[in-house]
């Protein structure tokens, strides 16, 4: 939510319930990710550390893709989960089912 609030000015609450409109599910996630998988990520795939970190958060929640502004910043792990900026994730065809998430990869 950090980096949504740096471009816009919605709570949570607020984007949660635009997701909602557009009929797509959105888990706000916050817990703990396995350090594992983000080293994984992070060396196999020569991402940042936050970056391997949203992306193995993804993973492990069984997300469809992450919502991002930094879509350049996942390019080296668009195999492993696919990203959408915030203004891209408006273009998405919904429902987006049946989908096949990139996750199977690793």
């Amino acid at each position: 939510m950090a980096e949504v609030k740096k471009v816009i000015f919605l709570n949570a609450e607020e984007v949660s319930d635009e997701f909602e409109r557009l009929g797509v599910k959105a888990d706000f996630v916050d817990k703990k990710i396995s350090e594992i998988l983000v080293s994984k990520i992070m060396n196999e795939n020569r991402l940042h550390d936050a970056d391997a970190t949203h992306a193995a958060a993804a993973i492990e929640n069984k997300a469809d893709f992450i919502v991002t502004w930094n879509i350049k910043g996942f390019e080296k792990a668009k195999h492993l989960i696919k990203c959408a900026s915030p203004i891209g994730i408006l273009e998405i065809p919904w429902p987006i089912y049946p989908f096949v998430p990139a996750k199977d990869n690793l």
